[in-house]
């Protein structure tokens, strides 16, 4: 899956090149992630007045990436290393823990890494959420 990252300095035009990146790809093809899965009413504006009238492309939560990549590569799991695993999770694990099943275990100031070596104990493992 391509990941597209658009970097520079403040008001460089960063989030007009997105949506126009994203208007270029064909429907259905590209998704947009954000924190929480959401987009708000002034975004949603200032898209239009940008590329003017059309579909804009799925947006998705961070955690629903995370799902679909794991779902989606259930045979490479052992390649994702601890380190990869902790950089995934570090922004989310503070937050988007506590909505999962994972839930009982986020009031215990798990950090990243000790998340990330449970995660992939458990997908070594083949332990299910029902098992957990």
């Amino acid at each position: 899956m391509p990941v597209l990252l658009i970097t520079g300095p403040h008001q460089a035009g960063k989030s007009r090149a997105l949506w126009r990146r994203l208007r270029a790809e064909p429907a259905g093809t590209a998704v947009l992630v954000t924190a929480d899965g959401r987009l708000t009413h002034e975004t949603v504006r200032q898209i239009h007045a940008w590329t003017g009238p059309g579909l804009l492309p799925p947006v998705i939560a961070l955690g629903e990436l995370l799902e679909r990549c794991a779902a989606s590569a259930a045979e490479q799991r052992a390649d994702l290393g601890e380190v990869h695993a902790e950089h995934l999770l570090r922004p989310w694990a503070s937050e988007g823990l506590a909505e999962t099943p994972w839930g009982p275990i986020a009031g215990y100031r798990v950090t990243a890494r000790e998340l990330a070596r449970l995660c992939l104990r458990c997908d070594e493992a083949a332990v299910t959420i029902e098992e957990l």
